[in-house]
């Protein structure tokens, strides 16, 4: 793992306790729905990797430019 963090080589792996996007595919494996509160907090999960990866990647085009 080239972040030592779970998300694979490309770092777009599983995060979290792997259940994938808040409940999205519901109906197709007999989940419930989600409540606005489990989706807020699902988001904002999300966000957050998202943000970090950004912070990486900026990072590491910093380094690779001096």
């Amino acid at each position: 793992m080239p972040y030592g963090d779970g998300t694979g080589p490309h770092g777009t792996g599983p995060v979290g306790r792997r259940r994938g996007p808040c409940c999205a595919d519901a109906p197709a494996r007999g989940r419930r729905q989600c409540t606005p509160d489990e989706e807020r907090t699902a988001l904002q999960a999300d966000k957050a990797h998202v943000e970090m990866m950004l912070k990486r990647i900026n990072e590491r085009l910093e380094a690779l430019t001096n």
